[in-house]
């Protein structure tokens, strides 16, 4: 038998507690980390597949950056690939994207960023998710929820094939993440417990490779683990070593029984389905915000740098990181105090208002008007009606007559666009088959 057991904790960045209430908790916990690596040379730690909590922590933590750097380079602390551990199924395809090039781009900011597709705790998995890994070049695929009846004909390490053809090698944590955590301090004590959950993980016999994750959800390291996988090493003859889910996806075979198909059974855990309806209004909330960055924000961004406006991509990325902060899955779950739900409105209005005011500047740029607002005055005015469909189409466009005293402001030859009529020209009501019109004044 071929052991990994790996030190970790699953961290819910807000649920029974909100996100500064956790955070402090999660000081304490890198900090107890970083000790451990310093004074256990076999210590290494599974930072839950995530880099957010990087960012959490060196925000309130800034001198330990050292630290924390020389841990990741060393590989003794593993980061990522995620940005925040996202609900599988809520958010949009292009969302899960961008988490993954945020996760990526923050994680590599302090080390090397881990390619094992961890998802311990989403409440089932699309069966396009494959594809997704595939194209980032991340994998194994290790998760817990979502086992279905493919468990009777499936061992635990099978290739999972989305609906393209994409295939990623996928291990069902069939006793979750926490499977050997909570150790006795006793080692001896603790190898026999050990011992037994590594049976019942490994049914194959002694050939098997078997992933002990030794953590809990905010929970801190264990640390005589040490003591304990050499205790069980002389116990049972096995090999066992402390090390990551790397160390542990380099043992799975190349070759398994295939699957294809979504992930939303419950035969080995509680999928926990009403995370996808409980408060409405988020899910309400979180496709709209995905909907301008989409479909309005970044388009017309992309088309108005291409014509020599300003590069708008950090204004757009900070939206993204806002929305995916609340893509987390026990937030946009709806499944966490009230507390917390009330704070992820903040951060809904800083993804919705930077798309919405980067695709409204992206349109007066490509419509003419400067900064200013200001067009040549004439007695007549242009208006300018964008199609954000990515065919062309022909629809009736329904607008308000503008009053002539609005924009009656004149500068010389020109008239400035009142601060007011901005604002009316953007509220509900004007549209084109439900979606937002945008009038501006051009040269006329």
């Amino acid at each position: 038998m071929k052991c990994v057991l790996v030190s970790h904790s699953h961290w819910d960045r807000e649920w029974y507690r909100t996100f500064q209430s956790f955070r402090a908790r999660l000081v304490d916990l890198i900090d107890r980390v970083l000790e451990l690596i310093a004074e256990d040379a076999g210590f290494r730690f599974l930072l839950d597949g995530q880099t957010i909590v990087i960012e959490d922590y060196l925000e309130i933590r800034p001198g330990r950056r050292a630290d924390l750097e020389a841990a990741c380079r060393a590989g003794r602390l593993a980061i990522g690939p995620w940005y925040v551990q996202p609900d599988s199924l809520l958010p949009s395809g292009e969302a899960h994207v961008r988490n993954l090039l945020e996760g990526r781009r923050v994680g590599a900011a302090v080390g090397p960023v881990s390619r094992v597709a961890y998802c311990p705790d989403s409440f089932g998995h699309p069966a396009q998710l494959p594809q997704l890994f595939r194209g980032f070049g991340l994998g194994p695929f290790i998760y817990w929820r979502g086992g279905g009846d493919e468990v009777d004909s499936l061992p635990a390490a099978y290739l999972w094939t989305a609906p393209d053809g994409s295939a990623v090698l996928a291990h069902r944590l069939a006793e979750g993440y926490f499977a050997a955590s909570g150790l006795p301090l006793d080692p001896a004590a603790a190898a026999r417990v050990l011992a037994e959950v590594t049976r019942s993980l490994a049914p194959a016999g002694d050939d098997d490779a078997v992933l002990l994750m030794n953590g809990f959800d905010h929970a801190l390291p264990e640390p005589h683990a040490g003591a304990v996988a050499e205790a069980l090493a002389r116990a049972t003859g096995w090999t066992v070593v402390r090390g990551l889910l790397e160390d542990f996806a380099a043992l799975l075979p190349a070759e398994a029984p295939r699957f294809r198909g979504e992930l939303l059974g419950a035969r080995t855990a509680n999928l926990l389905p009403g995370v996808w309806s409980a408060r409405l209004p988020l899910k309400l909330r979180n496709r709209r915000a995905e909907a301008l960055l989409e479909g309005w924000a970044e388009p017309w961004a992309a088309l108005g740098r291409a014509l020599g406006a300003p590069d708008e991509r950090p204004a757009l990325r900070a939206a993204w990181r806002a929305l995916l902060q609340n893509q987390a899955h026990d937030s946009i779950g709806g499944c966490s105090q009230d507390r917390v739900h009330e704070q992820m409105g903040a951060r809904y209005d800083a993804a919705e208002e930077l798309a919405s005011e980067t695709a409204t500047r992206a349109l007066e740029r490509i419509a003419g008007l400067g900064a200013e607002r200001r067009s040549p005055w004439g007695e007549s005015f242009d208006l300018a009606v964008f199609n954000p469909s990515p065919h062309p189409r022909t629809d009736v466009v329904r607008f308000a007559p503008v009053p002539r005293s609005w924009i009656d402001l004149r500068v010389g030859n020109e008239v400035a666009v009142h601060p007011w009529l901005q604002i009316g020209l953007t509220a509900e009501g004007y549209t084109v088959d439900g979606q937002p019109v945008r009038l501006v004044v051009d040269e006329g």
